[in-house]
């Protein structure tokens, strides 16, 4: 990669792109000045402190006001709070923080097979959820989450961080221009090493 950029500094590059994508979506600019959107994480590894704590609070700090954060390691979510910057109460019971603070969104930045439990939670406390890639692991999980947000008229926001990358967006409209001519098979593969999260993506 171009100036031997690490795949950290990679996914916080292009994860900022995502961010700020689906936050202007959410926090849409208007004429007159709005009241501040609450905003909660649920799981504060690295992909919820680099790319959607420490970015959104330093990018969004007039659209987002920040009233929690969450995850079941107390040691972790104070170590987050403390790479995010910001000044809001931490919590180990999910439930606990969206009685206490009301967020109006919530980012599920949790293990991938535990998003359903947090987007379900969110959604019947009528929180709109942004949830990290995938939505959920099983198919019933997905009907499930599906049926919740219809039911509490709440809605749903499944990143795809790496779409949003300036190179793949420049692929898609080549694609789309037909430029290249009519594509007709793509091949991509990952090959997993023991460095970059390996037992993670097999989950």
């Amino acid at each position: 990669m171009a100036k031997n950029i690490d795949r950290r500094e990679f996914v916080k590059v292009t994860g900022a792109a995502a961010a700020t994508g689906l936050l202007a979506a959410s926090f849409p600019i208007t004429a007159k000045p709005l009241a501040r959107k609450r905003f909660a994480i649920i799981g504060t590894g690295h992909r919820a402190t680099g790319m959607w704590g420490k970015d959104v609070a330093e990018r969004y700090s007039n659209e987002v006001e920040f009233v929690g954060l969450c995850d079941k390691n107390p040691l972790r979510v104070e170590a987050g709070r403390k790479l995010i910057g910001v000044d809001c109460p931490t919590f180990t019971n999910f439930d606990e923080m969206i009685d206490k603070t009301h967020p109006e969104l919530v980012m599920v930045t949790t293990m991938d097979s535990t998003h359903h439990i947090f987007i379900k939670r969110a959604l019947e406390k009528g929180v709109n959820v942004i949830t990290e890639k995938p939505l959920v692991t099983k198919a019933a999980d997905c009907q499930a989450v599906l049926d919740a947000e219809k039911k509490h008229g709440r809605n749903i926001i499944v990143t795809f961080n790496y779409r949003y990358a300036p190179k793949h967006e420049k692929i898609k409209k080549i694609i789309s221009s037909g430029e290249i001519g009519k594509v007709t098979s793509v091949d991509f593969s990952w090959y997993l090493d023991t460095s970059h999260g390996a037992d993670y993506f097999r989950r």
